[in-house]
């Protein structure tokens, strides 16, 4: 793969439902994922969802609920496709969680978020 075919990923980390991600990154050479982590689960004052979004060299969908909290990570290879639930490609604004494809990216994006927790708990 070349520097040309990599792709461009979101690069932000672990922001709230309704934040933007401004930041992206050309993925180095090896990386030929965007990776997504969606987190969602309930506080106790109410429901978090938090999205986290990279670049890396593999990738494995999972979708795990641990206690009440749901993380999903999601894999896509192509330049932006690891855009917040809750984001358009172009902005905020976009697809938003009341459509059913926004509603799915947020269920999936929530799941995600959860993953750094389950990760750091050793499962």
């Amino acid at each position: 793969m070349t520097l040309r075919e990599l792709p461009r990923c979101f690069a932000c980390q672990s922001l709230h439902s309704g934040e933007g991600c401004s930041q992206t990154q050309r993925c180095l050479l090896g990386q030929t994922v965007c990776k997504t982590l969606i987190s969602q689960g309930d506080t106790g004052s109410g429901p978090l969802t938090t999205y986290s979004g990279w670049c890396a060299d593999a990738c494995q969908p999972l979708a795990k609920k641990v206690e009440t909290t749901l993380m999903t990570v999601t894999c896509c290879q192509t330049t932006l496709c690891n855009v917040p639930p809750w984001q358009g490609p172009q902005g905020p604004q976009g697809s938003g969680a009341g459509s059913p494809r926004g509603a799915a990216r947020l269920a999936t994006a929530l799941l995600l978020s959860l993953l750094p927790g389950l990760l750091g708990a050793g499962s």
